[in-house]
């Protein structure tokens, strides 16, 4: 009896410190915690988000995340401050601030091959061309936060004045076509220009692909050729064009010193305004100005360069003592529908209700409204929010799919032997050029002068390194 007694004895004890150890393991002193920053406001809500998307994530990856949101002004400076430091992190946002190549190339982010090899599923679920653009020095440093990727131009126009001036943006295929409606803008609208100056790169958009200001190559050749754009052809075509449109009124009569006039957009005063296109960006439109819009989706044709991908990555520090599980993490945000929205959108019933499966609407004045799908992971992931249409991340998709492929994605110019050519070029550019760009001033005899300027600042210098690289790259390739 006695042996029996210390037999079940033993159990009871063995039992309850299995016990306290099954507990141990979900303590959060256990558990690591994955620090990440993310540019944007903060919100009251992010911790009772934080607490429901740690369920998820301790149970699938054994981790927590602690994200921290920066002010995006500041975004840039603090994150080089922290890199430089030391400071022991996970991760971060990187692209188009807290620039990715320079984070890359100065040690900050983790060189992600080995880790990729164990997360098949996030490998497998972005496609090749988003890791040829994210790879730099032949090195991938970050995930990339899977978006719209092809880029092109499009002209937008309130639908009030597309309606009363009979503009079927369905029908327009070129800019040229779009004269009978600012010329009747003009005469009817005399409140209003016809033409907003928003993009002097509108007339080349589907030609050539600029890698440095003012410099780039021709689209679809089998050879990429460096030129100095602004000696092109169909630039200076397309300065001519506007000029003809500037006499004519279309354009404001003080472009070229008004300098940045998004009040004037923003009240109304455009009816033709130039911008990228993305599905669904009608909405957006909407909302910034007021009022809805139509759009010539029928201009130009969709392009993937190196800049349209190296906008929007998650990367890990090279100071992360919890590499591992910080892959784990960005693999769980880009295959998990639930925990990615959650992060995105905050809980459902406090901060946005479902319209339908897919489609949700923000709830008025709630702690958490981040509304940025793109800055966490695979938007094609994401909930619709209200307004957009249905299926627009299929369209999204299809987009990227069926554009043309840049044959320099992941080719980046080193610019250290051209640094002082770049700076007085672009010191030339703004001296001679601004008012060719805007249509003011016809290209002409004077237009020689501004080209033999550029080409004493060293625009052939630039033409022929950035070949040699180019050349190179592609070798290589």
């Amino acid at each position: 009896m006695k042996r029996v007694l210390a037999l079940i004895l033993s159990v009871v004890m063995v039992l309850g410190i299995t016990g306290c150890g099954g507990e141990k393991n979900t303590d959060s002193s256990d558990i690591p915690v994955l620090k990440w920053y993310v540019p944007g406001d903060n919100y009251p809500g992010l911790s009772e988000v934080l607490e429901e998307a740690n369920k998820i994530s301790v149970e699938k990856i054994g981790a927590k995340v602690d994200l921290q949101f920066i002010d995006t002004g500041a975004f840039d400076e603090r994150m080089r401050m922290i890199m430089a430091s030391g400071e022991n992190y996970d991760l971060c946002f990187t692209g188009y601030i807290n620039k990715y190549v320079k984070a890359a190339r100065m040690g900050g982010l983790e060189p992600l091959e080995e880790l990729l090899e164990t997360t098949p599923a996030l490998k497998e679920s972005i496609p090749q061309f988003f890791w040829d653009g994210a790879t730099v020095d032949g090195t991938i440093y970050a995930v990339p936060n899977q978006q719209i990727a092809a880029g092109y131009f499009v002209a937008t126009v309130p639908k009030r004045l597309a309606d009363k001036y009979n503009l079927d943006v369905d029908s327009i295929t070129d800019y040229p076509q779009l004269e009978p409606f600012m010329a009747a803008v003009k005469e009817g609208e005399p409140e209003i220009y016809p033409w907003r100056n928003a993009n002097a790169y509108f007339t080349i958009g589907a030609q050539y692909e600029e890698l440095l200001a003012g410099f780039g190559i021709k689209r679809g050749t089998d050879k990429p050729e460096v030129v100095f754009i602004d000696e092109q052809p169909e630039w200076i075509a397309g300065m001519n064009l506007r000029h003809e449109w500037f006499n004519k009124g279309y354009i404001r009569p003080d472009v070229v010193s008004v300098g940045n006039d998004t009040t004037d957009y923003l009240a109304g005063k455009y009816a033709i305004n130039i911008s990228s296109y993305k599905p669904g960006c009608e909405i957006n439109f909407e909302n910034t100005i007021g009022e809805p819009v139509v759009v010539t989706k029928n201009i130009g044709k969709p392009y993937i360069k190196q800049s349209n991908i190296t906008s929007t990555f998650i990367g890990i520090s090279r100071n992360s003592k919890n590499k591992e599980k910080a892959i784990k993490l960005i693999e769980l945000l880009n295959t998990d529908k639930e925990y990615y929205n959650m992060i995105c959108f905050g809980l459902e019933g406090k901060h946005y209700t479902k319209i339908d499966e897919n489609t949700i609407k923000f709830v008025e004045n709630s702690n958490y409204k981040p509304d940025a799908a793109w800055k966490f992971g695979n938007q094609f992931n994401a909930f619709v929010t209200e307004g957009m249409p249905a299926d627009v991340w299929e369209q999204t998709r299809k987009l990227n799919d069926e554009a043309e492929l840049s044959p320099l994605l992941g080719f980046i110019t080193d610019t250290s032997k051209i640094e002082t050519e770049i700076s007085q070029c672009e010191t030339v550019r703004k001296q001679y050029g601004f008012a060719y760009f805007m249509g003011a001033q016809k290209v002409d005899a004077s237009y020689d002068e501004y080209i033999k300027r550029m080409k004493e600042a060293g625009a052939e210098k630039i033409v022929a390194e950035m070949q040699r690289q180019i050349d190179e790259f592609l070798a290589a390739k």
